[in-house]
């Protein structure tokens, strides 16, 4: 068997953001996963308040410099429509790569 090797601290890969409105019946998963660097959380939630979004629940995780964030997301009490997730798309990938 082969072991996998985690990457290291200087690797790099592009962020990825996935939105799914079928995973709860309440709000919009997102799940973002980025290079981890300190502040991280900080940018994501910030971008998301600011575009209108009401965090309900955030499951965060690393591993090996890797952020794995899942927000369960809710705007005006309802899910994400397809507008909104195309600007949050575009302001998450921004934040990730400040």
């Amino acid at each position: 068997m082969t072991k996998t090797r985690a990457p290291s601290r200087g690797s790099q890969f592009p962020p990825r953001v996935v939105f799914d409105n079928n995973a709860s019946e309440l709000a919009t998963l997102v799940e973002v996963v980025a290079q981890d660097r300190p502040g991280l959380l900080y940018d994501l939630s910030a971008a998301i308040t600011e575009n209108g979004c009401n965090i309900d629940v955030v499951l965060i995780e690393t591993e090996a410099h890797r952020a794995l964030d899942v927000f369960y997301l809710a705007a005006a009490s309802r899910k994400l429509d397809d507008g909104l997730c195309s600007r949050l798309e575009a302001v998450l990938l921004r934040a990730c790569s400040a």
